[in-house]
């Protein structure tokens, strides 16, 4: 239940699981265990967490060769360097092997590959059969919530992520855990629920962190959820959107807010903007260990003009996404041409 831990409940359970690894140098579980909690703590930017869990899913992985446990956490880490290809050899024989938690198998199912390389009903498919399997565990719901986001607008989807996001939060889910507020924001503009927006609007603000408080991130928030909900002063969002995204360290932007400020300049119509954020964001901004998390944003319906654009094809190329394709197909809604993607 990490997804649920506080850092202090993270903190020990980290120490408890060294200890047993003093115990028991050869406690291959308990190094896989420390990996995936070093990969949860690391979703927040941290390269130290990265490294650590890196190094303890190969010393799992030297204990027990097959550990499933290690191989999904290997796997993570490619995923978050974009190593698709070796990400997906790791991730296949983890499930071969069979993970002995369901929890840690939905995760990665959702979070990472399929979801960063646009295969929404892949990844949708598979959250629903774990859902199946178990009903009562929150984070399903809340995953199928933010999957559901990256269907087709026709497909009824924005409906189906908000009744997920409820389902999540009825089983015990922290309402602004995770992807929920982000699921209740895209939801509520795609409806014209304006209040609802300016609502959601301020629990995303809440969760910002400390540097961007004080740059006024929060703010700039709330202003772009009032212009993209009421159709006004798209002028002055775009200002306030570009002097964040120009001036605050991409760093502390994090690749939440990043996702955000990609999706929100496209959505004011501001692509060339959308095209600048990205490229500091690669080469400047978000840490190799975030790449994975970014990603599956660039798959949600309100970005199909960025992913029109012919600088997509750029950048599909540069992010080592093409030759993954051709070996397991392209993203939901495209066809691969050779080395073009056509997404429509």
């Amino acid at each position: 239940m990490g997804y649920l831990m506080t850092a202090q409940a993270r903190h020990r359970a980290l120490e408890m699981l060294r200890r047993a690894t003093e115990l028991d140098p050869k406690f291959a579980a308990a190094f896989a265990a420390i990996s995936h909690l070093h990969l949860y703590v690391s979703m927040f930017g941290l390269p130290d967490e990265f490294a650590e869990a890196e190094r303890a899913a190969e010393a799992a992985l030297a204990l027990d060769p097959s550990s499933g446990e290690a191989l999904a956490a290997l796997g993570e880490v490619e995923i978050r360097r974009g190593a698709w290809l070796r990400a997906a050899g790791h991730i296949r024989a983890s499930q071969e092997l069979g993970l002995r938690s369901d929890m840690l198998r939905s995760l990665f199912m959702h979070l990472h590959l399929p979801a960063a390389v646009g295969h929404t009903q892949h990844t949708l498919r598979h959250l629903r059969e774990h859902y199946r399997a178990a009903p009562a565990v929150p984070y399903i719901p809340t995953l199928l919530a933010a999957a559901s986001l990256g269907l087709p607008f026709a497909a009824n989807a924005t409906q189906q992520a908000l009744d997920y996001a409820e389902l999540a939060v009825d089983l015990g889910m922290p309402k602004n855990a995770g992807p929920l507020p982000v699921v209740r924001a895209y939801a509520a503009l795609r409806l014209g629920r304006h209040d609802d927006a300016m609502r959601a609007a301020q629990d995303l603000g809440d969760r910002m962190s400390a540097a961007l408080t004080a740059a006024g991130g929060a703010e700039v928030i709330r202003v772009v959820h009032a212009a993209l909900a009421f159709g006004k002063n798209g002028s002055n969002a775009i200002q306030a959107l570009d002097a964040v995204a120009s001036t605050v360290p991409t760093e502390q932007i994090g690749p939440e807010l990043s996702m955000h400020v990609l999706a929100w300049f496209t959505m004011l119509g501001e692509l060339d903007r959308a095209y600048g954020f990205v490229e500091r964001v690669l080469q400047h901004a978000l840490p190799p260990q975030t790449l994975g998390l970014f990603l599956p944003w660039i798959w949600i319906p309100e970005l199909l003009p960025f992913r029109q654009d012919p600088r997509f094809q750029e950048l599909v190329r540069r992010l080592g996404l093409i030759d993954y394709w051709k070996q397991y197909g392209p993203p939901d809604e495209c066809d691969l041409q050779g080395e073009k993607l056509i997404c429509r």
